[in-house]
């Protein structure tokens, strides 16, 4: 029989989400909002390993997490945020994750009667805020559009459309063959080489946002395409028993599945809607 043990640890693990949360429509006055968020994320990455060609998911955070529990999916969320609607127009946000936390900031559009709400949202997000600590951070700038695609379209059902542009130095990891993994007895994961590299990227979304008396809950699909890329400013291997010469590293694209309930006070019956929400 085989014997699987759950440690602590495995609370550590997560993905490398590289993108913003999506949310619905501002709610209006002084809503607040708590919003958990679960993500998976995949993106093609190669490099050169000590000459050998090194292939496999660049978007993936598993370092920290025991060999015999990988396939587990992780009960806690990816980050916890909270937003605070500033009046009908305006909203603040705070996140803190595993991998990086951020704050930012959402305006949206108000025309009187509209179907179609929009918001441009800005932020910041860095790595140095987290349970790794990596040197990562990024800025970004995004439009996202929410038509109601509701029968009663009374807003309860809403797309979530977003284009963006994101700046920074941001993560990826590539998993070593097992010739590199550390030679200690700790149950500790695979072979890492964890990359740093100075990226511009361009970010989009489309999902789907409910909303109900008490929140809403978020679905999207996020990818994300790479304009630019510098050299990497860092490569280091964890979990690794020798050095390895990590050399080409290369990865274009990324696409990350989030699903983000949000729950908030007051509920929307002891509010006043504002158009369109």
């Amino acid at each position: 029989m085989k014997l699987i043990v759950v440690a602590p640890w495995i609370l550590a693990g997560g993905c490398a989400l590289t993108t913003s949360v999506p949310a619905g429509p501002l709610r209006p006055g002084t809503t607040t909002q708590i919003q958990p968020s679960w993500a998976i994320a995949y993106g093609h990455a190669k490099a050169t390993v000590d000459g050998a060609q090194v292939s496999g998911n660049g978007q993936e955070q598993i370092v920290g997490r025991p060999r015999l529990v990988d396939p587990l999916p992780n009960p806690l969320p990816l980050t916890v945020g909270v937003r605070q609607a500033l009046g009908e127009t305006l909203e603040a946000g705070l996140d803190l994750g595993w991998v990086d936390s951020g704050v930012n900031l959402r305006a949206a559009r108000p025309v009187a009667g509209e179907s179609l709400p929009a918001a441009v949202s800005t932020g910041v997000r860095s790595g140095r805020v987290s349970y790794f600590g990596k040197r990562t951070y990024d800025g970004h700038v995004t439009l996202v559009l929410f038509p109601d695609v509701s029968r009663a379209q009374d807003g309860s059902l809403r797309m979530i459309l977003s284009l963006g542009a994101a700046v920074g130095t941001f993560a990826h990891e590539l998993v070593l063959p097992e010739s590199y993994q550390s030679a200690s007895d700790a149950p500790t994961g695979p072979p890492v080489a964890s990359v740093l590299r100075r990226e511009v990227r361009l970010e989009t979304s489309i999902g789907l946002h409910w909303r109900g008396a008490r929140g809403g809950v978020s679905l999207a699909i996020s990818p994300w395409i790479l304009l630019h890329a510098a050299d990497p400013t860092s490569i280091s291997c964890e979990e690794c028993g020798r050095n390895p010469v990590v050399m080409n590293f290369a990865q274009t694209w990324g696409v990350a599945l989030i699903f983000s309930p949000a729950f908030e006070w007051p509920p929307k019956a002891e509010v006043r809607q504002p158009p369109g929400s």
